[in-house]
């Protein structure tokens, strides 16, 4: 892959220097857009004239525009509507303010209701199975408070709602003490599951034969990585991913989704793909690098950069120097390159400054204290 790289050095002074060629201007070559619904196929958050009124759109809970004022200019009189100095704004589903235990976050299980529409589910099961290993029979026997030679398919595909849990209340709840994930492949009538906090490890291919489900809560299934163990649930309505989960957009192969909890996830910045699916309302990223990047840069920061005389180098001069930005790490107080928030805000501060088309930003130290 032919990687595009942008560099930093050190020097003595405490200055980077990005040797990137002839630095590049961030401006988008005016066109002419008929409608709105043009603007969007090439920019799917608007336009923006500058930052200031960028910033404000997204605080005002629209989605991140591009900033263009030869674009913004050619087209305005026709499409900003409301003359805020940006066209064809749009209004967000992305949620930062709900996290882990927010109300409305929780309120999605609690708002659920059986879907009683014909299905072929309970054919779908291929219990009874001589071949359920010994933990698949202990689970089995914990979801149906039988005997494992009594249980029956029906007993298995009347289960639509389960919950393993050793503090929840209700008739769907049951202990969190399932040894593995064997055995739940069964219950293929299932339409709402919220798995428990034990660390059963990354085999998840039960979900492959759920394919009933609406609503399924992954929050504390650390090890789920895989999404393509997702792809045959195409009911499903509901999701709530791990933090550690790294295939948001790949989530498009689920059209039916209407809400995604994503809260602290570390995938990509780049959300466009999912929140194209046709019929998502909600998407909780709180804390999520998602998150962090549609933050407005501060009012005021610690470092100045910008090019210097030559047009061949990025300059940054950072209070504190070279030692802020690359601090020790303290997991009490994170600062430099370990806060999130920091390397968000030194990034757009250097696409203030150069064409966002890079895909490396490396940073070289040969200051002799560095």
């Amino acid at each position: 892959m032919n990687v595009k790289k942008l560099t930093f050095a050190f020097v003595s002074i405490f200055i980077l220097a990005g040797i990137a060629g002839p630095a590049q201007s961030s401006q988008v070559a005016a066109k002419t857009y008929v409608s709105c619904a043009d603007v969007l196929k090439k920019y799917p958050n608007g336009v923006a004239i500058n930052t200031k009124a960028r910033n404000k759109a997204i605080k005002g809970g629209f989605t991140r525009p591009k900033v263009s004022k030869g674009l913004y200019k050619k087209n305005s009189k026709r499409l900003d509507k409301n003359n805020n100095g940006i066209i064809c704004e749009q209004k967000k589903v992305v949620n930062f303010t709900d996290g882990y235990f927010s109300l409305s976050r929780n309120s999605w299980g609690d708002d659920w209701s059986p879907d009683v529409g014909p299905s072929n589910c309970q054919d779908r099961s291929a219990f009874p199975n001589e071949n359920v290993s010994s933990r698949g029979q202990f689970n089995l026997e914990l979801i149906t408070g039988k005997k494992f030679a009594e249980i029956t398919r029906t007993d298995l595909t009347s289960i639509l709602q389960l919950e393993f849990s050793d503090f929840a209340k209700g008739d769907f709840v049951r202990s969190d003490s399932l040894k593995s994930y064997e055995g739940l492949e069964y219950l293929t009538c299932l339409q709402w599951l919220r798995l428990g906090w034990e660390a059963l490890g990354r085999d998840f291919r039960f979900l492959h034969e759920l394919t009933d489900l609406r609503y399924l809560d992954l929050d504390t299934a650390g090890f789920f990585f895989h999404v393509e163990q997702l792809f045959a649930l195409q009911k499903l309505e509901t999701i709530l991913l791990p933090g550690a989960f790294r295939s948001l957009n790949d989530l498009v192969a689920i059209p039916s989704l209407k809400r995604i909890s994503a809260v602290g996830n570390k995938a990509s910045c780049d959300i466009e793909p999912v929140l194209k699916l046709p019929h998502l309302e909600e998407l909780h990223m709180k804390d999520s690098f998602h998150h962090k990047r549609s933050q407005p840069p501060a009012e005021e920061n610690d470092f100045k950069l910008s090019r210097d005389p030559s047009g061949r180098y990025l300059q940054l001069l950072q209070k504190g120097g070279a030692d802020t930005l690359n601090s020790d790490f303290d997991m009490e107080q994170l600062s430099g390159i370990h806060d999130d928030g920091y390397v968000f805000s030194l990034g757009q501060a250097i696409y203030e400054v150069v064409a966002d088309d890079y895909d490396v930003i490396a940073f070289v130290g040969n200051d002799k204290t560095t």
